[in-house]
């Protein structure tokens, strides 16, 4: 059986996103949610994790927790930005 297509408007073939959450479960529903739609998405269970995909990759879009353990993923994201070369 043939997956149905997404409407254009639904399918960002060149995009990548990077989700950030350590809720494992919440993390599988954003990816399997987000595959179909996105020519890259990856996943990061931690702040740390998402410092190293992001040295080595630019995202189109970060989808982040903002409660992550340890560090808020605002102030991350933010630390992040002033630190990234992108």
């Amino acid at each position: 059986m043939n997956e149905p297509t997404l409407p254009d408007a639904e399918h960002w073939p060149y995009a990548s996103m990077l989700i950030v959450d350590d809720e494992p479960g919440m993390c599988h529903f954003l990816q399997k949610a987000m595959q179909p739609r996105a020519g890259r998405v990856d996943v990061a269970g931690s702040a740390e994790e998402a410092e190293a995909l992001l040295r080595g990759h630019r995202y189109d879009l970060l989808l982040l927790d903002v409660t992550l353990p340890g560090r808020s993923g605002l102030a991350d994201r933010k630390s992040t930005r002033l630190n990234s070369s992108h």
